[in-house]
C-alpha cells in the first residue's frame, strides 16, 4: 500500500470510474435537449389521446363488471371447487373399493341358472284353473248360442198328410182281410 493514496481500490479501477463519470456527465448534457423534446412530445400525445384513454377506461370498467361480480362470490367458488374436488376424490375411492370387492368376492360371475320347479307351483296351478274356467265359460256360451238358435227357429211343423178316403179299397197284400170292407 502506498502511503500517499488513502484509497483501497486499485488504480485502474479508480481511473475507470472517473472516466465513466465524466463520460456520463458529457452525455447527459448532450442528450438533455433530446430528453426535453421527447418529454414534450409525450405530453402532447397524452393530451391528444386523453379522451380515447378515458373512453377505453369506461369500456374496460363496464366490460369487467361480470368479473367483479364473479370476484364478489369468491368464497362460494372456493367452496364449490373444493366440493367438486372432494367429490371426485371420494368417487374414485369408492370406485376402486368397489372394484376390489368385486375381484375379492368374485361378484362379476354370472348367477347360476335357476332350477325349474317340478310339479305344480301356485302360479301354474292358478293359470291351469283359469284356463279350465275359461274353457268351461266358452263351452257354456257356445251351448247358449245353440239354444238361442234353436229357439229362434219355428217349431217343427207336422208334415201335411193327405186326407183318408173312406170307401176305397187299399191296395196291398192284406187288402182282402179287412173285415170292414
Amino acid at each position: 500500500m502506498n502511503a500517499t493514496s488513502d484509497s483501497s481500490w486499485p488504480a485502474w479501477l479508480s481511473v475507470a470510474g472517473v472516466v465513466l463519470s465524466y463520460t456520463l456527465l458529457i452525455l447527459s448534457y448532450a442528450l438533455y435537449p433530446v430528453f426535453l423534446l421527447l418529454r414534450a412530445i409525450w405530453y402532447i400525445l397524452a393530451s391528444l389521446s386523453a379522451p380515447f384513454i378515458y373512453m377505453g377506461r369506461v369500456v374496460a370498467h363496464f366490460s369487467l363488471i361480470p368479473w367483479r361480480i364473479f370476484a364478489a362470490f369468491e368464497p362460494v367458488w372456493y367452496f364449490l371447487g373444493s366440493a367438486v374436488l372432494l367429490g371426485l376424490l371420494f368417487a374414485l375411492a369408492l370406485h376402486f373399493t368397489m372394484r376390489i370387492f368385486v375381484v375379492v368376492f368374485r361378484l362379476d360371475r354370472s348367477a347360476p341358472q335357476p332350477i325349474p320347479a317340478r310339479g305344480h307351483d301356485a302360479v301354474s296351478y292358478r293359470k291351469a284353473r283359469e284356463a279350465k274356467k275359461r274353457k268351461q265359460l266358452d263351452e257354456q256360451q257356445r251351448l247358449a248360442a245353440e239354444a238361442r238358435l234353436i229357439a229362434s227357429q219355428p217349431l217343427l211343423q207336422e208334415v201335411p198328410r193327405e186326407p183318408k178316403q173312406y170307401g176305397t179299397k187299399p191296395a196291398g197284400p192284406f187288402a182282402g182281410d179287412d173285415p170292414g170292407t
